[in-house]
């Protein structure tokens, strides 16, 4: 078990967060036990990642302005047209 540090993509595009896991589906043990800990009062001040921050930290990406790895421009799949048949 890897208490959501299998995330750790998350951790480098947002730093100060508590929780590795921002998805519904990314299972993460250490940010529900921060959060038990801030239910019962024994940590304060936790730090999350708003909606918007993770909007507009995807809008970054090189992926999402249309650039690859490397920053070379992406061109859409070409389509190819169905042959005709016999």
């Amino acid at each position: 078990m890897t208490f959501g540090e299998g995330w750790h993509n998350n951790h480098h595009a947002f730093p100060r967060s508590a929780f590795h896991g921002l998805r519904w589906w990314q299972f993460d043990a250490s940010g529900y036990l921060i959060w038990l800990l801030e239910r019962l009062r024994l940590v304060r001040a936790v730090y999350r990642v708003s909606p918007v921050q993770q909007r507009r930290r995807l809008e970054r990406t090189p992926a999402a302005r249309g650039l690859g790895a490397l920053g070379e421009r992406i061109s859409p799949a070409p389509t190819v047209a169905a042959a005709p048949r016999p």
